[in-house]
């Protein structure tokens, strides 16, 4: 298997295993692609009782899951359109949007795989470092997309040259990106027991006493922007419920005009929650991917805004996807000016409402704290980590930090809290906010990408696709296509994580889905020679995975790329073993034609080069071939009786013609003609027909004319190897026509099965086929057998001359209905064009002139 790897490969060839054997003095060992799987080696060792099978996996596939499965088909699907984009692809927006999709992918992927560990199906510690990992190129991901992909700047952002220097164009990603990635779940604030309890009681403020726990989950979900869930939590504390019953207006007057209060001061406080144009959004609904579909669509139209008409659907304001503002009806850029605004009228609102909330502040004090982190104050708040401290600033100090600072603000948090800059996480955080591609693909293909696993080898190769198509990565003075190996070790971790599996079909199906839309862009025949590698060792285990995968190289194919038609066609030609394996012949050539078909798509299509010619060195033809010659000649035996079981001979080869009967092509295959003519023979025979029929075809075999395929050489249709048992059926039909001469008139035109043209035929074929054995040199049986053969041949043509000439003795010969007119109008210099009949009828209208 030939390898262009520039670091130490993981293949094992064949050749190299026997050479190492060598090498240690052991006898060298012969091995085998297992035809079952792709990337498995057969080795045989012999031993007292036989030989033991051992196998070898060429490359180091870890396995892949349904959740990983799924993943990667996703992201395949998504690659394969944006590949498919005209006016849209390459750009920096597409790409971010396709960004996004191996994200969200990813996310499914963990969200179901840890779903499985708490349902206590597999808790292995291995399995939970690879979440840990996966998680991690997941996180990697996502940030990238912020900090690296960004969209390009139009004249809307006026001086600007990068969306980086463009305030607030990146903090809704940024704030999705620390909530999905850095922080712990807001229900973790105390033990697990207390907080069901709070989640379950009818007045959770008042679990524990002083509702610490109650308390401690509106701080943490205020501090992340989840302001609906804020109130979601804060409507069920009692003062609220109290307010809101419906039994307090039957209260005095005093005490309603409390409860009065009280309601309009949490109806002021649930508009302040519930419109907040925060970055990002007031929930985590939509963290993992695009704004796509929200569930409050429906709170644009008017009553749902607060006083100063802020609607609640204005945190979208801060998203710079160009296609989820047209959706929701916003301008298709993104304008800082207009953020601006709107998060400061919000703000403005917070203190007007300062003193309609400050009666229900000394009723709950407790509240205080939320409405200090609503007006940017949190100076009285305790943060667990850095990216809980950088969060509540982007959203409620700092929304309209520039891209480029937020790496300056994050630093900042983390000496804050105590951090080391120089921490792993630390650093690759702030690394990336920066901007360093290359430190992205490094912690890709740390954390799985070397390791054989198919999804993360993947996603290795895709991001690193998506980096190079944008220009950010610089491969100068590198003598080898960096894409090109991340591709082919990720095709290769497919084929052998699947085929570690038994899903051999998925896993090359999956490797040619990645690799082919990037072959014919490709600029070396890297990738063409590795999937060209994976399909010459894959089996089909069905119809229906062949026809998949040579449906997906089709268009390479076409344009003639050979080692992906290599691969095919051995792909084919495992089609047509298995189609063998079970002896149903229709079925095996139907896939040989297909290879033949394929095949001949690379060669030239002209005159003095014509494809039969050339495809006969090509596998799929020479099969064919074959096996039709090799079938001739025991359909042949059988008709002569020196053979047995003619009749499954004659079932196989007749099944084989109604196969070929699809094909156009195969008529210009010779050993197909020869076939079609020997099997016409055997259904003359068994049917009792005239011998004229079985005569004729054998004719057609053995006839001298230019072969067109070969040059214009003077070949007969049939090879040599037919010749002799081709000869001895025609003396046969020699003899029942003496035997038959014998009890009718000499002169009666049917004594003779062969005319005159069709005895010549048999005599230069003869005296061809007694050339060639006396140049072998014969045995006295041999001279014997030929000496038999020229007597009945003598006679052959004496009576053919006779049964010719009494046919032309019959009026009805010249005269049988056909048009006089035409004799006449034939000109003697196009009399050659026509048949020997016609022209002895145009000779003898001459002769009659």
């Amino acid at each position: 298997r030939q390898q262009a790897l520039h670091r130490p490969a993981i293949i094992m060839t064949a050749a190299a295993f026997a050479s190492a054997n060598a090498a240690e003095g052991s006898t060298t060992t012969t091995t085998a692609w297992d035809p079952r799987s792709p990337s498995t080696l057969i080795i045989p060792v012999a031993e007292d009782n036989g030989f033991q099978m051992n196998h070898a996996s060429s490359h180091d596939g870890v396995g892949c899951n349904e959740f990983e499965t799924t993943a990667l088909m996703e992201s395949l699907d998504a690659q394969e359109e944006y590949m498919k984009q005209d006016g849209k692809r390459g750009t920096l927006r597409s790409l971010q949007q396709l960004s996004r999709r191996y994200g969200v992918a990813l996310h499914h992927c963990l969200e179901k795989w840890e779903q499985q560990l708490l349902d206590g199906d597999d808790g292995a510690a291995s399995v939970r470092a690879n979440i840990e990992l996966l998680k991690l190129s997941y996180a990697v991901i996502q940030l990238s997309q912020t900090f690296i992909l960004r969209p390009e700047v139009t004249q809307q952002y006026m001086d600007y040259d990068d969306l980086s220097l463009v305030q607030g164009a990146a903090t809704a990603d940024t704030v999705r990106y620390l909530r999905v990635h850095h922080l712990n779940d807001a229900l973790a604030v105390g033990p697990a027991d207390a907080v069901n309890e709070v989640l379950r009681a009818k007045y959770p403020d008042q679990v524990g006493g002083t509702g610490e726990v109650y308390w401690k989950i509106i701080e943490k979900l205020a501090l992340r922007g989840c302001l609906d869930e804020v109130w979601a939590v804060l409507c069920r504390h009692s003062v609220c419920q109290q307010s809101f019953d419906d039994e307090s207006e039957q209260l005095d007057d005093a005490h309603g005009r409390v409860l009065e209060s009280q309601r309009e001061a949490f109806q002021v406080l649930q508009e302040i929650l519930l419109s907040a144009p925060l970055p990002g959004g007031r929930d985590e609904t939509n963290d993992v991917g695009p704004l796509d579909g929200e569930s409050d669509d429906g709170d644009d139209e008017g009553g749902n805004e607060v006083p100063s008409g802020i609607p609640r659907s204005a945190y979208k304001l801060w998203e710079t996807d160009e296609d989820v503002r047209e959706k929701h009806g916003y301008p298709a850029e993104y304008y800082p000016q207009i953020v601006q605004d709107t998060y400061g009228a919000w703000k403005q609102i917070i203190e007007r409402c300062n003193p309609s909330l400050a009666l229900l502040k000394t009723r709950i004090p407790q509240l205080g704290v939320l409405i200090q982190i609503l007006n940017g104050d949190l100076s009285r708040i305790q943060f667990e980590s850095w990216a809980e401290v950088l969060l509540a600033e982007l959203i409620y100090q700092r929304p309209m930090q520039r891209p480029a600072d937020i790496h300056v603000r994050a630093e900042e948090a983390m000496k804050r809290l105590g951090y080391d800059l120089n921490g792993a996480m630390e650093n690759l955080v702030c690394s990336i906010m920066k901007g360093n591609t290359n430190r992205v693909i490094e912690v890709l293909y740390q954390c799985g990408g070397e390791s054989g696993a198919a999804l993360p080898a993947s996603m290795t190769a895709l991001v690193y696709h998506i980096f190079s198509d944008a220009n950010l990565i610089n491969a100068q003075g590198l003598d080898f296509s960096v894409a090109s190996e991340l591709l082919a070790d990720a095709a290769y971790a497919i084929v052998s994580s699947f085929a570690n599996q038994g899903k051999h079909d998925v896993g090359v199906k999956l490797a040619s889905q990645l690799l082919i839309p990037h072959i014919g862009s490709n600029t070396d025949a890297r990738l063409s020679s590795v999937l060209g590698e994976i399909l010459e060792s894959h089996a089909p285990s069905t119809d229906a995975d062949a026809q998949t995968l040579l449906g997906m190289c089709n268009g390479l194919v076409k344009r003639r790329n050979v080692p992906l038609a290599d691969g095919c066609a051995r792909m084919i030609v495992s089609r047509y073993r298995h189609y063998q394996s079970d002896d149903r012949p229709g079925g095996a050539v139907h896939w040989l034609m297909k290879g033949i078909e394929l095949e001949s798509s690379l060669l030239p299509k002209n005159d003095e080069e014509p494809w039969q010619q050339k495809e006969a060195t090509r596998s799929c033809y020479s099969i064919l071939a074959e096996q039709c010659l090799l079938l001739s000649q025991q359909l042949l035996k059988g008709l002569l009786g020196d053979g047995d079981g003619v009749a499954v001979s004659f079932e196989k080869a007749d099944e084989i013609m109604q196969s070929l009967a699809e094909f156009e092509s195969a008529r210009s295959i010779e050993s197909v003609g020869v076939l079609g003519h020997i099997v016409e023979m055997g259904k003359a025979m068994a049917e009792g027909s005239e011998p004229t029929k079985c005569a004729s075809s054998i004719v057609a075999c053995l006839e001298q004319s230019a072969r067109k395929e070969d040059d214009e050489v003077v070949a007969s249709l049939a090879p040599p190897s037919l010749h002799r048992d081709l000869l001895r059926l025609a003396l046969k039909i020699i003899e029942q026509d003496g035997r038959r001469s014998n009890l009718s008139s000499l002169a009666d035109p049917a004594a003779s099965s062969f005319d005159v043209r069709g005895v010549q035929v048999l005599l230069e074929s003869f005296a061809i086929h007694e050339m060639r054995q006396n140049a072998l040199g014969m045995t006295e049986e041999d001279k014997d057998a030929i000496e038999s053969m020229r007597e009945p041949l003598t006679k052959a043509l004496s009576r053919a001359f006779v049964s010719e000439n009494a046919r032309k003795r019959d009026p009805s010969y010249f005269h049988d209905g056909a048009d006089q007119a035409s004799n006449y109008s034939i000109l003697s210099s196009d009399l050659h064009k026509h048949s020997q009949i016609k022209q002895e009828r145009v000779v003898a209208v001459m002769l009659d002139y």
